[in-house]
């Protein structure tokens, strides 16, 4: 684990310092992680079934679960971090193309991703349907007004209602419980920590 923090922190530093110049680019993407076996450090968060009932928890035609099945879905779909849906616009997303870009949270620059057809139906759905009339550029937004985008904090009890409502009893009730349950998922069909 502190092996994990050490490449960590190196990556960091040495990308800071590519974009300040004082070294040639290149090298904190070449700075591996030593490797983790699988199972050895699963992140915790709930099972996939449980995802899979919070996200049936979501169906229906209310406005606040059309809007939080959108929400859901990236975070357990693509296991990304609160900030990174908080900033999503709906220009981040290239229908023609089938992908979705995330602004990262903790790395520097963006992430493009191939869009699952699943989660953009649920995402189209928010804006066709319920999304309020707003010049926020921000997809998700609050659904009282004044109407402004939903802040990376404000998306903590749209996971935490849910988890709740099914009685689990998790150490994380967040949306980091969500991208964990992603993690676990993706390890246990063999892709590397």
């Amino acid at each position: 684990s502190s092996d994990l923090n050490y490449a960590s922190s190196l990556r960091s530093f040495f990308l800071y310092a590519e974009m300040r110049n004082w070294c040639p680019a290149g090298i904190a993407g070449a700075i591996m992680s030593p490797r983790v076996f699988q199972h050895e450090s699963l992140p915790s968060g709930p099972t996939w079934d449980d995802v899979q009932r919070i996200l049936a928890s979501t169906t229906g035609d209310q406005p606040t679960a059309i809007r939080d099945r959108a929400i859901l879905m990236l975070f357990a779909i693509y296991g990304v971090r609160a900030g990174e849906v908080s900033r999503l616009q709906l220009s981040d997303i290239d229908w023609r193309r089938e992908t979705i870009v995330f602004t990262r949270s903790k790395l520097l620059g963006s992430h493009l991703f191939p869009l699952c057809q699943s989660v953009g139906e649920a995402i189209i759905r928010y804006p066709k349907e319920v999304r309020p009339r707003s010049t926020c550029r921000e997809l998700f937004l609050t659904m009282r007004p004044p109407f402004r985008p939903l802040t990376s904090i404000a998306l903590w009890p749209v996971v935490a209602r849910r988890l709740q409502k099914l009685g689990l009893s998790l150490k994380h009730r967040g949306p980091h419980s969500l991208s964990h349950a992603c993690a676990t998922r993706l390890i246990n069909e063999g892709l590397s920590l």
